[in-house]
């Protein structure tokens, strides 16, 4: 258990499918769902692969926050971090965003990724504080299969 910036005791745990529904409702809230990788079957195969790579932030029974931590022998990132509204300037990204890097370094990552919209100022000027750099040698490209 953690204590939030404002004192509010703040539970981690990895996610179980019983999180579906809540998880997916907290995505579309903060604009971060994607129907093609956000699905129940996806979550399964994910989290039997690695059980730890969807952390989860519960205050009670309430969902505050959630981060996903991918880890391959060929590349590591974060996929999504979000905090729901009533829960931001708590400190709750921060401490998810830290667990999300801890779990990947702890699987042999040497370094990470992650993907944020060059529009989302409020994401960027947060990653930029936790020394995440941008980098321009690469240009994302995309492909529906």
């Amino acid at each position: 258990m953690n204590i939030s910036k404002t004192g509010a005791c703040m539970d981690f745990r990895n996610y179980k499918d019983s999180d579906f529904k809540e998880l997916i409702t907290l995505l579309k809230i903060n604009n971060s769902f994607d129907k093609m990788t956000d699905s129940r079957k996806i979550f399964k195969a994910l989290v039997k692969q690695n059980p730890e790579a969807i952390i989860l932030a519960v205050e009670g029974k309430k969902l505050a926050g959630y981060v996903f931590a991918i880890y391959t022998p060929f590349e590591s990132y974060i996929h999504h971090l979000g905090v729901a509204p009533e829960f931001r300037k708590q400190g709750i990204g921060s401490m998810l965003l830290a667990r999300a890097e801890k779990a990947l370094k702890c699987k042999g990552a040497k370094r990470a990724d992650l993907f944020v919209s060059s529009k989302n100022c409020p994401a960027l000027g947060f990653y930029k504080k936790k020394k995440w750099a941008w980098l321009e040698r690469v240009l994302v490209m995309e492909k529906e299969l």
